[in-house]
């Protein structure tokens, strides 16, 4: 399964949410809002200054990789390719 967050505007977070999407690699997908205050709180634990931002967590919850999608090995998370 995959998380996208939306750490912005919630308009935007409504948005992907009520947009149909056809496209069989988004069926594992759920989207969230997440608001200002916790924003902060996530950017300071997991080290991120822009967006988009990955984390990978693998199956017992620990993070195995982190980042921007330049540094981010897509090629080794499960369910991508």
């Amino acid at each position: 399964s995959f998380a996208s967050i939306c750490c912005d505007a919630l308009d935007g977070a409504r948005e992907i949410l009520e947009t149909p999407d056809d496209a069989p690699r988004w069926d594992r997908l759920s989207h969230y809002f997440m608001d200002k205050l916790n924003k902060e709180q996530a950017k300071e634990i997991l080290g991120f200054q822009s967006v988009p931002f990955y984390v990978v967590v693998n199956e017992r919850g620990e993070i195995v990789q982190k980042g921007s999608s330049k540094v981010v090995d897509f090629r080794t998370v499960p369910g991508i390719i």
